[in-house]
């Protein structure tokens, strides 16, 4: 499963609880520069990112069937023009293992 996540406006301690619920079951977290600094106070969660989502070598397959995954974008999934591309690019079989959590907005 691959859990987009909404890092809120990137700030330690703005995550929301299912957000973080979310990064702590994942076994890697892919992090857009944007929303890192977000887990800047939490080392358990910094050791499993392995760079961004776009950097994955993916080779044409998607291994988040069996794998529990996390990519932590800022603010709200539904914002991240990247959230929207990587979406239609997936068949309707990959889409059933994407879930989102919203983040808060930035204007908080």
């Amino acid at each position: 499963m691959l859990t987009i996540v909404g890092g809120g406006p990137g700030e330690p301690g703005m995550l929301t609880q299912s957000a973080l619920t979310a990064l702590e079951r994942a076994q890697i977290i892919f992090a857009e520069p944007a929303a890192r600094q977000a887990l800047d106070d939490r080392a358990d969660l910094l050791i499993k990112v392995e760079g961004r989502l776009s950097d994955a070598p993916l080779n044409g397959t998607f291994p988040f069937a069996e794998h529990e995954a996390a990519w932590l974008v800022p603010n709200s999934p539904a914002l991240y023009p990247g959230v929207r591309q990587f979406l239609k690019s997936l068949g309707p079989r990959e889409l059933e293992f994407v879930g989102m959590i919203s983040g808060l907005p930035e204007t908080v």
